[in-house]
């Protein structure tokens, strides 16, 4: 009977602290050699001595730059725009929805908070989008097939 409850006790703690992890951005692709060199031309906050950059990481500097709206030359913003696509899973519907009020970051976690200015919107920055291939696939150009719904997100590439 101990035992029983004890299982069943340590299954819900168990639930409760499972955390997903991004994944690692694979060292030899593009979207490496990209996160390196816009840090060498810009700067971030990302480590780059470390080696392993993780797909938000990489959102999240595309976003940054973005935003901070600095004079990015037009093969910047391509980059910018590969980053974004090859990591579309972090734009959230509520940034997408954003367009008519601006987006202020909260603190250092990069929570966001909607303001009543009109400056400064997440209109720059949208994951590109197609006409799809028969209906399903090549949604968004960077993934083959990709299913995303409030519980998780499935990108299959060839």
């Amino acid at each position: 009977m101990i035992l029983r409850a004890f299982t069943i006790v340590f299954i819900l703690l168990a639930g409760i602290s499972i955390q997903g992890q991004s994944p690692i951005i694979p060292e030899r692709g593009i979207s490496y050699d990209i996160i390196d060199r816009l840090d060498i031309l810009y700067g971030s906050s990302i480590f780059t001595s470390n080696g392993n950059f993780r797909r938000h990481e990489a959102y999240q500097l595309a976003s940054d730059l973005f935003y901070n709206e600095q004079k990015l030359k037009p093969l910047d913003r391509w980059d910018l725009q590969y980053l974004i696509d090859d990591n579309n899973e972090f734009f959230t519907k509520s940034l997408q929805d954003a367009s008519s009020f601006s987006l202020k970051y909260i603190d250092s976690t990069r929570l966001f908070y909607s303001g009543t200015q009109t400056e400064g919107t997440s209109s720059g920055i949208q994951p590109s989008e197609r006409k799809p291939f028969l209906k399903h696939f090549y949604k968004t150009q960077a993934n083959f097939f990709e299913v995303e719904t409030g519980d998780f997100i499935l990108k299959v590439n060839p």
